[in-house]
């Protein structure tokens, strides 16, 4: 083999490595150097008041938060499903161990896992039939603004679920063990309950019932054992408080709508949105899991789960700043372009948005309650949607306009 091809494969596979140890470095400095943002605060209370009180006390009244000044803020409820207990009291005690606070440890397990992602997306790239190595992609995730801030500073475990995730596809896709696939994808169900999102596409995807038997068997199998023993306590309060919760609106997308025209001739019906918005999202997943499943030559899963994470996060009615991590590996499939092009608009918003919300440089706490969302964080946001709009727009022209007989990923 000739030198320079030699010498080209090794810089194709060591420019990502280092672009991800340096991502892994930055990353654990800002969450050595800061505090975050006020789900490190949440975080922190949970943990005080479930070894105080109990986990039942937790689900059943959330926490509080307070300010110096006496005034008491909305009630928090704990959305997580149980096993994040396990992970919060785990966190607890790496701390008394090492000395380095809770916060640290929420937001390293962050960056950790978009370590793991960053492989995972290689492999799921590379069984695409795409013509070349995908080496811009991958370094443009590893140093993505978004998973920096979102791992490295904010502190919540988006990341971690999305990990999770991409290793169930990675399974499938990879033709490994059904019943691990399944147990990744309980895992990420024990992390967040988004992940349901993803699960019809995969069901359908499958090509036998017993197959997807085994896929739900090992993932039920895996989120119940997991969730023990807190789920033999509390188990309505549980499904209660976690199904039953909802995102702030009026933050993104057509809910913004609602508070620009709070006035105007259509504001009902954006009033209306925000109420049952969530529903008209779940059903449009199971349509778009459907349509692309019917089709004789079914698109790559890799492919599908973008599709519906970004058709997810333009219609959902509620929103958070760390969402946007939900999207960060799965544009890559559409190639260097598309992915350049989100990662600017994502994290153009993001670091404005932080950078306010923490009153400038230095970073150290963005306090939401204390600098609430203005109106130019609303317009810079409804550029971001409208970016997740045109990423969702590529996603439906690879997906229903290629050829019978070609692959989707063939023109990525």
């Amino acid at each position: 083999m000739p030198l320079k091809r030699v010498t080209a494969r090794r810089w194709r596979l060591w420019m990502p490595i280092a672009a991800a140890v340096l991502a892994l470095a930055l990353k654990t400095v800002i969450a050595l150097t800061t505090y975050g943002t006020n789900d490190v605060m949440t975080w922190e209370r949970d943990l005080a008041k479930v070894e105080s009180q109990g986990a039942a006390a937790l689900y059943r009244d959330g926490i509080s938060y307070a300010s110096s000044d006496g005034v008491v803020y909305a009630n928090q409820p704990f959305i997580h499903p149980p096993f994040m207990l396990t992970v919060l009291r785990a966190w607890d005690a790496l701390s008394r161990v090492s000395g380095l606070p809770l916060r640290f440890w929420l937001r390293f397990t962050s960056s950790i896992a978009d370590l793991i992602s960053l492989l995972l997306a290689a492999g799921l790239l590379k069984l695409l039939p795409r013509p070349n190595q995908p080496l811009f992609e991958l370094l443009a995730m590893a140093l993505c603004p978004v998973s920096v801030v979102t791992s490295g500073f904010h502190g919540n475990t988006d990341p971690v679920m999305i990990a999770f995730v991409l290793l169930s596809i990675y399974l499938i896709e990879s033709d490994r063990s059904l019943w691990a696939a399944g147990a990744a994808m309980g895992m990420a169900l024990n992390i967040k309950i988004v992940p349901v999102i993803f699960i019809p596409a995969v069901l359908l995807y499958l090509p036998a019932t017993r197959e997807r038997l085994r896929y739900l068997i090992s993932l039920a199998a895996v989120f119940v054992a997991c969730s023990l023993p807190y789920l033999l306590g509390e188990p309505l309060a549980i499904a209660k408080t976690m199904l039953g919760y909802s995102s702030k609106p009026g933050l993104w997308g057509f809910s913004l709508f609602s508070v620009l025209s709070r006035e105007g001739r259509w504001s009902w019906l954006f009033h209306q949105y925000d109420a049952t918005g969530k529903f008209l999202v779940l059903a449009a997943i199971l349509c778009l899991s459907a349509a692309v499943n019917m089709r004789g030559n079914k698109p790559p899963l890799f492919l599908q789960c973008g599709a519906i994470a970004f058709l997810f996060l333009f219609l959902t009615p509620g929103f958070a700043m760390q969402y946007l991590a939900w999207l960060v590996p799965w544009v890559l499939a559409l190639g260097i372009w598309p992915t350049v092009f989100f990662y600017a608009a994502a994290g153009t918003f993001v670091l404005i948005v932080y950078n306010d919300w923490c009153g400038g440089l230095p970073w150290y706490l963005a306090n939401v309650l204390t600098r609430p969302w203005e109106l130019r964080h609303a317009l810079l946001g409804l550029f971001c949607w409208a970016a997740v709009l045109a990423i969702l727009a590529i996603y439906a022209h690879r997906l229903f306009r290629a050829k019978p007989d070609e692959r989707p990923g063939d023109r990525v």
